[in-house]
């Protein structure tokens, strides 16, 4: 059995702002990818929406309702980076419970950590039984909403958040499934922080720490290896979703250089098809005249015979 644990993709503004493309114009692409019907089994269970409108969990099936919640989460991204260039979209959450929980109690656990941490948030949970260890995927938009279901205020989540949300998943963990790892998982979280307050001090004083990091330290990597991982996660399963990336329903315009670059294109392709057809032309015609005389080559041989 892995160790269960709770993971914020994106804890601070700025770590947003230096990856780009992960966090902000992949938003369709992570929610195709985490309601993936390979991951979830297609099981309409397994989507827990969190406050989305009735028409985008509308669904006949999976399938339907899958393309419902995607298209207007897509819309939502395009509607939210019109405000700024670099706004932030969204928020990516995962929690793992280390071992087979069954899709109802994993559920009901996204549902009350979403109703309970975020009253005012918007998005979805996915579960996932892909893997050996039954984990959920959290797509939280970073705009609040009012109780009229109107956009309000952004939403930040800095790494002392972070920490409430860790400390409240683990809550959520013993009540479910099982007290022991939940403590278990609390004592590594507290070491793990003990040894950063540590690491901290001994590097001010310029001085090697008394003692190894966690193992759950030393397996991070550090952010070359993170932003590798995720990478490959979310950016390179991008081209496996494209042809099902949920298209807007409002067509987005071509800033002017753009357009212009290509009209202009258009004008040389235009003038590069016209050249070639006269050129076919003048080449035709000198097939044709050099057939005429070829035809004409028997009668002037005869005539000069006799």
């Amino acid at each position: 059995m892995s160790e269960p644990f709770f993971r914020l993709s994106n804890p601070s503004p700025k770590a947003g702002h230096r990856r780009g493309g992960y966090n902000h114009v992949k938003g369709g692409d992570h929610s195709c990818y985490i309601t993936r019907e390979s991951a979830t089994g297609g099981d309409r269970a397994a989507i827990v929406s969190h406050q989305l409108p009735a028409h985008a969990t509308a669904g006949d099936d999976y399938r339907e309702q899958r393309t419902n919640i995607t298209s207007y989460l897509s819309q939502r991204v395009e509607d939210e980076l019109e405000k700024g260039k670099r706004a932030r979209t969204h928020y990516r959450m995962t929690a793992s419970f280390g071992e087979y929980v069954d899709t109802k109690t994993a559920r009901q656990m996204a549902q009350e950590f979403l109703a309970t941490n975020f009253p005012d948030g918007r998005g979805i949970a996915c579960v996932h039984q892909n893997t050996p260890s039954t984990h959920i995927h959290f797509y939280l938009e970073a705009r609040t909403v009012d109780k009229s279901g109107r956009d309000s205020k952004k939403l930040d989540l800095d790494p002392q958040r972070f920490k409430s949300l860790n400390k409240n998943w683990t809550q959520l963990h013993e009540e479910y499934i099982s007290r022991d790892d939940a403590q278990q998982h609390r004592a590594k979280v507290v070491e793990t922080e003990c040894w950063k307050q540590e690491y901290r001090q001994a590097k001010t004083e310029g001085r090697e720490t008394s003692r190894p990091a966690p193992e759950r330290q030393r397996k991070r990597g550090g952010r070359e290896l993170y932003d590798r991982t995720e990478a490959r996660e979310y950016a390179n399963q991008a081209g496996a979703f494209r042809d099902e990336r949920p298209t807007t329903s409002r067509p987005s315009a071509l800033p002017e250089r753009r357009a212009d670059s290509l009209v202009a294109a258009g004008e040389r392709a235009a003038e590069t098809a016209h050249r070639s057809a006269e050129q076919l032309h003048e080449t035709v015609s000198r097939l044709g005249n050099t057939n005429e005389r070829a035809a004409d080559r028997p009668n002037l041989d005869k005539g000069l015979s006799k």
